[in-house]
């Protein structure tokens, strides 16, 4: 609960200071902010070091919910070109059935089954260059740096914490109408000093990798000069390698590796200023 009203805070500090200084410092246009409403569902699996499953979460008809800001603020701008800096935050929450076993117990996957609370939370600080390559028809790359927090609620006594920053480099072409707009849009995050913290334990698993790989399809309509609907659907593919072994009272431990398959699907609406 703290840490969830710490990141409310900063949220809010965040957007009202965006706010402020495109207001009074940006030209006409030059700055943007988007609101959207976030739904995800996932699929994570642990693995026991070759294809047998450990354990597992799924949202299965349930989604994680939550919602994201995306500012933007160009730096240059010409009838050909595009360069801007970029602020995103997105926060989720909500249940996925766990299956596995209980911990130390000796008893296979799938025999033992409960819900597990979640709350993911994502920054990412970056920057963009766009150049029309031909007529309606927009190429972009980027670089970013990210952070990424997930907190797994498996039970009041084992809350699992997975945090990590990252550099994400990115590419886009975006097909752009009088009216709307869609575009392809591919991510790769690669993580830095990614850890995963056990509450039961308090120890610290330094994680082999967390990478991300992300693929979007952003569709936007043109509501008037100032204002754009926005609809987009995005799929995640995130890896995470073994962690290092710790020993906790005699026994050794090591976070498995895993593979998540998460989507997300936003809508909201952007706003020029």
């Amino acid at each position: 609960m703290q840490n969830s009203l710490r990141l409310e805070v900063m949220k809010k500090l965040l957007l009202g200071s965006l706010l402020a200084s495109g207001l009074l410092f940006g030209q006409d246009g030059d700055f943007n902010i988007g609101v959207s409403l976030v739904g995800m569902s996932m699929d994570y699996r642990e693995y026991d070091g070759g294809s047998n499953i450990l354990d597992s979460e799924k949202s299965n008809s349930n989604l994680l919910v939550g919602s994201e800001i995306a500012a933007s603020y160009a730096l240059t701008r010409d009838a050909d070109s595009l360069s801007k800096i970029t602020l995103n935050f997105m926060a989720l929450g909500g249940n996925t059935q766990y299956k596995g076993s209980i911990l130390n117990s000796g008893l296979p996957y799938g025999s033992h089954e409960s819900v597990t609370a979640n709350e993911i939370y994502d920054m990412e600080l970056g920057y963009k260059y766009s150049n029309t390559a031909r007529a309606n028809w927009i190429l972009s790359s980027g670089i970013a740096v990210g952070y990424r927090y997930w907190e797994r609620s498996l039970s009041q006594a084992q809350i699992e914490t997975y945090k990590w920053f990252s550099i994400r480099p990115s590419v886009d072409v975006i097909y752009k109408s009088p009216s709307y707009s869609v575009g392809l849009e591919l991510e790769y995050q690669f993580s830095i000093n990614p850890i995963m913290s056990a509450s039961n334990s308090g120890e610290d698993f330094n994680l082999g990798s967390a990478d991300i790989v992300e693929v979007s399809i952003p569709f936007t309509y043109d509501v008037s000069d100032r204002v754009e609907l926005i609809l987009a659907y995005s799929y995640q593919r995130q890896t995470i390698k073994k962690s290092n072994i710790v020993n906790i009272g005699g026994t050794n431990y090591v976070e498995p590796d895993s593979t998540a398959n998460n989507q997300y699907v936003k809508i909201g609406a952007n706003f020029k200023f």
